[in-house]
């Protein structure tokens, strides 16, 4: 379980000192960040990448309840 998640379930104190999660991006990797042209030969979909890094973040389990 993410560290976020428990403080939002109140597993944790909300107060800890720390982050709960971080994200961040490459600034070498080509990416397209049009959101009506998503799928560019040879570069990375922004929007999909932060949707999926902000959801491991999140605490996000796939279906044999391993972290994915």
């Amino acid at each position: 379980m993410s560290d976020a998640e428990a403080k939002a379930l109140g597993l944790r104190a909300a107060n800890t000192s720390g982050i709960d999660g971080w994200v961040g991006f490459s600034s070498a990797a080509d990416y397209t960040y049009d959101p009506d042209n998503r799928a560019v030969a040879g570069a990375y979909d922004f929007i999909g990448v932060a949707e999926h890094e902000i959801a491991e973040v999140m605490g996000r389990y796939g279906m044999t309840q391993k972290r994915l």
